[in-house]
């Protein structure tokens, strides 16, 4: 009679709170197990990492204070094909990921970080949709699915993505006449689908996952609001947040301009997280540790050339440069002054390499800086790295490259590239030349360009420290890019 008692109030609970338009609440203590379904797809790129990094700290926390650990499935792209289908092998179809997290994992809902690429049947978006609706009816206190879409291009070019929307084949949801599948399928099982840099369609917003304030005037002209700023309905984050007694943004959050290090981790949230001040504390660990690597010397060490060509890039705004000088250290607190003193500091390792190993005979080393006046897009200097890689070949015979960059050519923030990747490649294909590439993570990550210019090469891309396993990633499939014609 107790029992039948409890299970009464439990379900009166749960109604009350829905005649009243809100969302059902967890009771005290009882929390949903929640399942992080990450995509490892080449597109991911060093999100990757992160994700696992960040669920692992998040983990020790939650076994710490006794709780169920969250549940980490890792499934490479985002096929979904009905039940023993042809078209796609069971290895790849992302079906049974789905079911494997419900079924035998017994988690109360998923959360998918996923770039959504790849091919998806309307029949299976169709039973998907069925499946997230019996969920619901069988736990009606859990949202069932929610999608984090997310790709490490995306990340990279930030606003510029809704300047200039790249596209159907790069971008899932970016069709002019935008495809509502995923949107769909998450409102049948009242899911959200977080996206940065995108104005969700006016019939899908209940579904959309916005920051809790929007900032960018490329977002806000789009919106058609005139103010600087604009706050955010979050009930999206508060229904999860109770739903799994975690933190799915933070409260001043907003979306980040770009991929560099330090300024991804301060306003963006990637994983689920218990509070502010655990948030803090991980994201300085987790960023410490993505910044690991070898010494340049060590990356060196495994160029495969008998004649190799070491390239320093660095490029910044000189009005930056100047403010940094004449700043106090203790005043440098803004994120443009912290990328600088990142820089500055990664400039003085190049120095004390060549002090220390120049010069030899089978290595040439040269040093570019791009000094740029203003932050234009039309103030570029996008050839710089080629017309260098093409002297080292010409002029010093190097049969290897090895690039040492921030990556900075020019544009709106730091961390986007602009270099000419075609030009490279018309440097170095001839000659036969293999090319390797590292960017430390506080200055960004390699685009995927370039990374499959590398390895089209005969070369590779440097990234994180050697034998961190949460390095090991799928990488992109060797390319060259089309040819481009010069004078």
């Amino acid at each position: 009679m107790e029992g039948t008692m409890i299970v009464f109030l439990r379900i009166l609970t749960v109604c009350i709170v829905l005649l009243m338009g809100g969302q059902p609440v967890q009771a005290q203590g009882e929390v949903g197990r929640l399942g992080i379904l990450l995509d490892t797809s080449p597109e991911m790129g060093a999100i990757v990492p992160q994700v696992r990094k960040e669920v692992r700290l998040l983990n020790e926390k939650l076994k710490a204070i006794g709780r169920a650990p969250v549940v980490l499935h890792e499934f490479s792209g985002a096929a979904l094909a009905p039940e023993g289908s042809f078209s796609v092998p069971g290895t790849k179809n992302v079906w049974y990921a789905i079911k494997e997290l419900f079924n035998e994992k017994q988690v109360d809902g998923i959360y998918w970080i996923t770039a959504l690429k790849g091919m998806q049947s309307g029949r299976a978006m169709f039973e998907l949709g069925e499946l997230l609706e019996s969920r619901l009816e069988e736990k009606p206190d859990c949202i069932p699915l929610t999608i984090r879409n997310i790709w490490q291009e995306q990340v990279q070019e930030g606003a510029e993505w809704i300047l200039e929307p790249p596209g159907q084949e790069i971008d899932p949801l970016g069709d002019t006449k935008f495809p509502s599948e995923w949107f769909d399928v998450l409102s049948v099982g009242q899911g959200y689908l977080i996206r940065s840099w995108m104005v969700a369609p006016h019939e899908f917003v209940a579904q959309f996952g916005y920051p809790p304030r929007i900032v960018s005037p490329y977002v806000l002209r789009v919106m058609n609001i005139e103010q600087r700023s604009v706050s955010m309905d979050t009930r999206w984050a508060t229904t999860l947040d109770r739903q799994y007694g975690l933190r799915f943004v933070r409260e001043d959050e907003v979306w980040a301009d770009s991929l560099t290090g330090r300024g991804w981790f301060e306003k963006s949230t990637l994983t689920p997280f218990f509070d502010e001040e655990t948030l803090a504390t991980r994201n300085e660990v987790v960023f410490a540790d993505l910044c690991r690597r070898e010494s340049i010397e060590q990356d060196l060490e495994r160029v495969d050339g008998n004649r190799v060509g070491i390239l320093f890039g660095f490029g910044f705004l000189e009005k930056d440069l100047e403010r940094f000088k004449s700043m106090p250290e203790n005043k440098r607190r803004d994120s443009r002054m912290r990328y600088i003193s990142d820089m500055s500091q990664l400039v003085n390792e190049a120095r004390q390499h060549m002090n220390a190993y120049e010069p030899q005979d089978d290595r040439i080393y040269q040093m570019e800086f791009v000094k740029l006046q203003g932050p234009s897009a039309k103030l570029t200097e996008e050839d710089r790295y080629a017309f260098a890689m093409a002297r080292l070949v010409r002029e010093e015979e190097v049969d290897a490259i090895y690039l040492f960059t921030n990556g900075y050519t020019g544009g709106r923030e730091y961390g986007r590239f602009r270099v000419n990747v075609p030009l490279m490649a018309a440097a170095i294909r001839e000659a036969g030349v293999k090319l390797y590439v590292r960017v430390p993570y506080e200055m960004g990550v390699v685009p995927m360009d370039l990374q499959q210019l590398a390895i089209a090469s005969g070369g590779g891309v440097f990234q994180g420290a050697e034998g961190d396993e949460d390095w090991a990633i799928e990488m992109p499939k060797a390319k060259w890019p089309e040819e481009v014609v010069t004078e």
